[in-house]
């Protein structure tokens, strides 16, 4: 639900600025939440979900995210 995402943006004390990571399947809940994070001024991160665990470390470590939204359809 697109209302829910501002909620728990808020809920988290996420804030124009802060970087998000998006790991997960193309789906109509990643461009929802890609797209809410751009309308709130928040730095997106997708990262596909072929990406290796030592490529994502790497990611985590250069942008240092605040929060991170996984897909439930992966399986690690």
């Amino acid at each position: 639900d697109l209302r829910k995402v501002p909620q728990l943006l808020q809920s988290y004390d996420i804030k124009p600025g802060d970087k998000v990571l998006i790991w997960g399947l193309n789906c109509p809940e990643y461009s929802i939440i890609l797209l809410t994070l751009f309308s709130y001024g928040i730095v997106a991160v997708p990262i596909d979900f072929r990406t290796t665990p030592t490529n994502i470390a790497s990611i985590i470590e250069q942008t240092k995210p605040t929060a991170l939204f996984l897909s439930r359809m992966l399986d690690d």
